[in-house]
């Protein structure tokens, strides 16, 4: 948290202003209290990242639902030819410069030894690209359902967490792929959302479709689906109204290679880096392995984003139009100075 104090402070700063008044309202009295009896570790931990940052606490908090408020991603679960279990994972999202500037790589201990690794968000006590060398790995992708936030607010009084804290207790606890599926299949959630599991060979892999207080739906790996792709959308449902197919086109560019030929390198470059499941909001593409102990994420610069259309707009339209005109502000300001 200190080393990045200064991006968090800014990018907390400038999430704040579009945390949803219903969410907003609650963290000043009555969220805190509720973390104070209910989850005194996850209480514990945003209040000493808080006493290090010195923002205020609902500030603090409310960044920390920052899934709650919204994200998207795509994932995909393959296994190949090799009976290797491959994973990868683009994570887009809005504030993509802000994102960019608190993010690290994380190797975490116990006793001296590693327990797992993960991209990391300075200021966030959970992590949303896992792997436990060895084991397994985890991502997970939001679930959009255009439910509102009423239903958030409401679970999280409920005694549910956010979507990610279920994937650092399986990184944690968890010693196999069956107990992390166990863990992901069985929390209380706050929001919907998509879990995505790789194991070490065979059929470990699985996609987890969460409600709050149960699964929607699961598929796994077999003998004729070797591949899993994950948007943001059910699976048994049309894609998004107004969004571009980010299902068909990985699946038929897997098809087209084969599953004997499928690597790393193709997962990253021709399914994570090709549009639409690369777009203007993907902030990194991230590749895991648990059997090959291999864990990659490459970042995406202003400059390599915008090379992509955006295709969360509408999800985003309030925070695309506060930087319009911060930037055009700043345009004038520079003009004056100049001038």
């Amino acid at each position: 948290v200190q080393d990045y104090k200064e991006h968090i402070l800014f990018f907390i700063n400038k999430f704040h202003e579009f945390v949803p008044p219903i969410f907003k309202e609650k963290l000043v009295e009555e969220i805190p209290k509720y973390y104070q009896k209910e989850f005194p570790q996850i209480w514990a931990e945003i209040e000493g990242i808080q006493k290090l940052i010195g923002l205020p606490m609902d500030m603090v908090l409310g960044f920390n639902l920052l899934y709650e408020v919204f994200t998207s991603c795509t994932s995909i679960v393959v296994r190949n030819g090799k009976n290797q279990i491959l994973h990868g994972r683009n994570l887009d999202f809005a504030f993509g410069n802000e994102l960019s500037n608190v993010h690290f790589f994380g190797i975490f201990h116990r006793d001296g030894e590693e327990v797992y690794r993960a991209t990391c968000v300075a200021g966030l006590i959970t992590q949303s690209n896992t792997m436990k060398k060895g084991k397994f790995t985890i991502t997970f992708n939001s679930r959009i359902l255009n439910e509102g936030m009423e239903k958030n607010v409401d679970a999280l009084f409920k005694g549910a967490v956010k979507a990610e804290w279920p994937i650092r207790m399986a990184m944690e606890n968890a010693t196999n792929y069956e107990e992390a599926v166990d863990i992901l299949a069985n929390s209380k959630l706050i929001a919907p959302c998509f879990y995505i599991v790789g194991g070490l060979k065979d059929n470990e892999g699985t996609v987890l479709a969460r409600d709050r207080d149960g699964i929607a739906g699961k598929r796994v790996l077999d003998e004729k689906n070797w591949a899993l792709v994950q948007d943001n959308s059910d699976w048994w449902k049309p894609v998004l109204a107004d969004e571009p197919d980010r299902r068909q086109p990985p699946i038929d560019r897997l098809n087209e290679k084969g599953q004997e030929d499928v690597d790393m390198e193709f997962i990253k470059t021709q399914i994570l880096q090709k549009w639409p499941n690369r777009n203007y909001e993907s902030i990194f593409s991230g590749t895991l392995s648990a059997s090959l102990e291999h864990f990659e994420v490459e970042m995406y610069t202003l400059e390599d984003r915008k090379k992509y259309p955006s295709i969360y707009k509408k999800y985003f339209e309030d925070v695309y139009e506060a930087e319009e005109k911060e930037k055009k502000d700043l345009q004038k300001e520079e003009g004056k100075f100049s001038g």
